[in-house]
């Protein structure tokens, strides 16, 4: 019992800690760039002219946003190509004070649709994987949607899944919300 005590004590003094340098204390976050959302030949306010020999493309960089994102400070490139039909992610995370996580190579996503209002990407179709993403990219609006759902649950590596359904959007890094709150 005494050590359950002495554990107790220890993991809400770390969770108070982590807490204190992550929302509090905007000295120890890295700071990501802004939102940005660019798109060659796409039509809309968000998009440029495409140059000669050019296909279009989408651009979204930002940071992944809402309830269940393991790491609150990271940031994500989104790049969507429709000449290849598929967006390329790269990620980052602040996974403690001043330190970031490992880059790996981009994560790819097949488009399965592309019009003048919308592309949408997914994975998820191995039976492998224990959850599916979509990238829901509105062009007009110049929003991006990222959702995350369980699949193959009766494989016996995804038994462990929490089984919820995430749905998170790209906004701007922590930093500048907070930036944003102290300057009003």
């Amino acid at each position: 019992m005494k050590k359950i005590i002495v554990l107790s004590i220890f993991v809400f003094s770390a969770g108070s800690i982590f807490g204190y340098f992550f929302h509090i204390n905007p000295d120890k976050q890295i700071i990501f760039g802004s939102k940005e959302f660019l798109g060659r030949g796409i039509g809309g306010q968000y998009s440029l002219n495409l140059f000669p020999g050019e296909q279009p493309s989408v651009s979204i960089l930002g940071t992944i946003i809402g309830d269940g994102v393991g790491y609150k400070n990271n940031t994500r490139t989104i790049d969507c190509r429709k000449d290849r039909m598929e967006c390329e992610v790269v990620s980052i995370d602040q996974i403690g004070p001043n330190q970031v996580g490992d880059l790996f190579p981009p994560t790819t996503y097949s488009i399965t649709k592309w019009d003048m209002h919308e592309v949408v990407a997914t994975s998820g179709d191995n039976i492998f994987e224990c959850e599916k993403t979509t990238i829901n990219i509105n062009l007009d609006a110049g929003t991006t949607e990222w959702v995350q759902e369980p699949i193959n649950q009766s494989v016996p590596n995804c038994k462990d899944s929490d089984g919820k359904i995430y749905k998170w959007t790209i906004e701007n890094p922590p930093y500048w919300q907070w930036e944003k709150n102290v300057k009003k």
